[in-house]
C-alpha cells in the first residue's frame, strides 16, 4: 500500500469512527442551548478550558512522548517499555492533580467539584489510554471505543436533560461515564496494564520521555493563553453570558474540527513512520498542500450552512452568537492547519519549535485582549483570538521553510479569496434562498478542486470494497 493510500484509509477508518457521533452531538445543540442557560453553558465552557490547561501540565502531557517513542519500535515488548514508563509519570501526575485539586477547593467555592474533578482526570487518563491503543495501530479499537465513549455520552444526555431535567451537570456526568467505558473496552482488548513490568522502569528512560513531553506540555499552556485565556477573560471581564456565546459559536467550529481531526489522527501515524524516510520531505509537501485546500474550501462550506441552519437551530436566548461565528470558524480553521503543521516538528523530535511559534500567537492574543476586549467587547476577545491563530500559523509556516525546508505550494493561498467571499456573505446576505445559491456554487467550486483527491479516496475505496 503506498504512503498517500494508507493515509486516506486511517484519515477513513477515523472519518467513519467519529462523524456519526459528532454530526449527532451537533445536532444536539437545539436540546443544549433550549434547556441549559448561557450562563451555566459559558460556566461550563470555562471549567473544560481550565481542565485543557491543567492536565497536560500535571501529566506533562507524557501521552505525547509514549505515542512518538513507541513508533521507533517494532517490537510489542519495546512498546511497552515506553508505556511502562510513561505510566509512572502518570502516577506521579495522578498525585500532584489529587493534592492540587484539594488545595484550590478549600480557597475558592464553585459547584460541582466532584464531578468536575473526575471530569478533568479522565481526559487525562483517556489520553493515554487512545494513545496505547494508537501506538500498535490498533486503529479499529481506538475508534471503536471512541465511538461508544460518544454515543453513551449523547444517551446520557438525553436522558438526564430531558427525563431527569438536570442542567449543566448532565455534561459531566455522561462524559465521566463515556470515558471510563472506553477506558474499560481497550483495557480489556489490549490489557496494557498487565503488560507493565517494574524491570522495564528506567530513571534514563522517564526523563527522555520528560524531556520531549515538557516543551509539547509548555505548548500546551501557551495555546491555553490563546483559547482558554479568550475564555477566562469574556467570563470575567464580558460575562458568563457572552462566554456562553462564544461556547457555542465554538460548537459549530467542531464541525469544522471534526474534517480536519480525522486527517490530524492519520496524518500523525503516518508522519511518526515516515521520520526516517528519504521521501518524507516530498510526502509531508503534498499533504500539507492537500490539508490547506480541505480547511479553507471546507470553511467557506460551514460557514455558509451555518448561517442558513443557524436560525431554525439555536433557540433565541443564544442568537446573538451568530455575529462571532465567522471569527471563530476562521480562528478555528487556521489553528487546526497549524496543528497539522506541527506535527512534523513533532514527528522531527523538534517539539521546542511548537513552543516557539505557540508563544508567538500567545503573546499576540494577551496584547490583543487589552486592546479589543475593552473596545469591542465579545467580538473584540474573539478577533483577538483570530489574529492570534492567524500571526501563529505565519510564524510556523516561515519556522517549517527555514528549519525544515517544507513548504506548502504558493498558488494554494489564492483559495483564501474564496473565504473571504463566503465571510462578506455571511455577514451581507440574509435572503435564504440567495445563500442556498451561493452554498451550491461554492461546494460545485470546491469540488473542481479538490477532484483528484476525492478521486484517489474513491478509487481506495472501491478497491477495499472489492477485498
Amino acid at each position: 500500500m503506498s504512503k498517500i493510500e494508507r493515509f486516506i484509509k486511517t484519515a477513513g477508518i477515523y472519518f467513519l469512527g467519529n462523524a456519526f457521533t459528532k454530526i449527532i452531538s451537533f445536532l444536539l445543540l437545539p436540546l443544549y442551548t433550549n434547556r441549559i442557560a448561557p450562563t451555566d453553558f459559558g460556566t461550563f465552557g470555562l471549567m473544560q478550558s481550565l481542565s485543557n490547561l491543567i492536565i497536560p501540565l500535571v501529566f506533562f502531557q507524557i501521552w505525547d512522548s509514549v505515542f512518538r517513542f513507541a513508533f521507533d519500535y517494532e517490537d510489542d515488548e519495546d512498546k511497552y517499555k515506553v508505556i511502562s514508563n510513561g505510566f509512572v509519570v502518570m502516577l506521579s501526575g495522578l498525585f500532584i492533580y489529587f493534592i492540587g485539586f484539594i488545595i484550590v477547593s478549600c480557597i475558592y467555592d464553585f459547584d460541582y467539584k466532584i464531578l468536575i474533578f473526575f471530569y478533568a482526570l479522565g481526559i487525562g487518563i483517556q489520553y493515554f489510554y487512545s494513545v496505547i491503543a494508537r501506538a500498535f495501530q490498533k486503529n479499529s479499537l481506538f475508534v471503536m471505543s471512541g465511538c461508544i465513549n460518544s454515543a453513551l455520552m449523547i444517551i446520557l444526555n438525553v436522558v438526564l436533560i430531558v427525563i431527569f431535567k438536570q442542567g449543566v451537570e448532565s455534561l459531566y456526568t455522561s462524559s465521566i461515564i463515556g470515558v471510563l467505558v472506553q477506558i474499560i473496552i481497550i483495557e480489556i482488548a489490549m490489557k496494557p496494564i498487565k503488560k507493565i513490568r517494574l524491570k522495564y522502569i528506567k530513571r534514563q528512560n522517564i526523563i527522555e520521555l520528560i524531556k520531549f513531553s515538557a516543551p509539547v506540555s509548555l505548548t500546551t499552556v501557551s495555546q491555553w493563553l490563546l483559547n482558554g485565556l479568550t475564555q477566562l477573560v469574556i467570563s470575567i471581564y464580558v460575562g458568563t453570558y457572552e462566554n456562553g456565546l462564544f461556547t457555542v459559536a465554538n460548537k459549530f467550529s467542531s464541525m469544522l474540527i471534526l474534517l480536519v481531526g480525522v486527517f490530524q489522527f492519520a496524518w500523525n501515524e503516518m508522519a511518526y513512520i515516515l521520520s526516517s524516510s528519504k521521501d518524507k520531505k516530498e510526502y509531508y509537501e503534498r499533504s500539507i498542500t492537500e490539508i490547506l485546500k480541505v480547511t479553507i474550501l471546507g470553511s467557506g462550506i460551514f460557514l455558509l450552512f451555518i448561517k442558513i441552519v443557524f436560525p431554525f437551530f439555536i433557540d433565541k436566548q443564544y442568537h446573538e452568537a451568530i455575529q462571532i461565528v465567522p471569527i471563530v470558524l476562521v480562528g478555528t480553521s487556521v489553528n487546526s492547519y497549524t496543528g497539522f503543521l506541527g506535527t512534523i516538528f513533532l514527528a522531527n523530535k523538534h517539539s521546542n519549535k511548537l513552543f516557539i511559534s505557540t508563544i508567538i500567537a500567545s503573546i499576540t492574543n494577551v496584547i490583543c485582549l487589552m486592546v479589543l476586549t475593552p473596545m469591542f467587547g465579545l467580538k473584540g476577545a474573539t478577533m483577538s483570538l483570530c489574529i492570534a491563530f492567524i500571526v501563529g500559523a505565519i510564524s510556523r509556516i516561515i519556522m517549517l521553510n527555514n528549519s525544515e525546508h517544507i513548504k506548502t505550494d504558493a498558488k494554494t493561498y489564492n483559495l483564501l479569496f474564496l473565504l473571504i467571499f463566503a465571510v462578506i456573505a455571511f455577514y451581507t446576505i440574509e435572503n435564504i434562498y440567495l445563500l442556498i445559491g451561493i452554498l451550491i456554487i461554492f461546494s460545485i467550486v470546491s469540488y473542481i478542486v479538490l477532484r483528484p483527491l476525492v478521486l484517489m479516496v474513491f478509487q481506495i475505496g472501491k478497491k477495499k470494497l472489492k477485498l
